[in-house]
């Protein structure tokens, strides 16, 4: 079998961020990830400045798995919604 780079999803997180908007295609893709891994490895990550917590919209932590400077290359950039009075 040939091998081939895997496809790198990211999602960038940043004060203020709609939860939603991060954890539903987190889950998504990671389940796409699962779903084609016989035919091509997939990598979602978290992305942000630091690994500091990030607050969102909500008040709610999350820390970024990798620093932006950590992922060389992305085939997929989702951006999630934020807070729209910020």
């Amino acid at each position: 079998m040939e091998s081939h780079r895997p496809f790198v999803i990211g999602i960038p997180l940043y004060p203020g961020v709609d939860l939603l908007d991060v954890a539903a295609p987190y889950e998504i893709f990671s389940w796409m990830a699962d779903q084609c891994k016989a035919t091509r490895t997939f990598e979602v990550h978290t992305l942000a400045g630091t690994l500091d917590p990030v607050p969102t919209r909500d008040r709610l932590s999350l820390v970024p798995q990798r620093c932006f400077d950590e992922v060389r290359h992305l085939d997929l950039l989702w951006v999630p919604g934020g807070d729209p009075d910020a």
